[in-house]
């Protein structure tokens, strides 16, 4: 399913590798195809995953967005690996 300009609803979720249940502190930082950053603030999801549903005007461009989880689990504190995601234009 491919997720298109203005699309809201959808679910971003990111497999952290590892039990977050005992997270103190976790945010999105996104990456916009235009190289303008924001953060995000996702939910944990079971006991591995962080999750945020897409907000009317989050994807505000086209192209390839990237997304790195920034967490806070007992002493680590630190960023987890980058993933991405394409927005696409309508009709493609």
């Amino acid at each position: 399913m491919k997720t298109y300009l203005n699309d809201y609803g959808t679910v971003l979720k990111v497999d952290m590798g590892v039990d977050i249940s005992a997270a103190t502190a976790y945010e999105f930082n996104i990456k916009k195809p235009s190289g303008e950053t924001t953060t995000w603030t996702p939910e944990i999801y079971g006991t591995n995953y962080l999750q945020y549903q897409i907000l009317e005007d989050d994807l505000d461009e086209t192209g390839t967005w990237l997304v790195q989880p920034a967490i806070s689990v007992g002493d680590f504190v630190g960023l987890g690996e980058t993933a991405s995601f394409i927005v696409y234009a309508a009709w493609k």
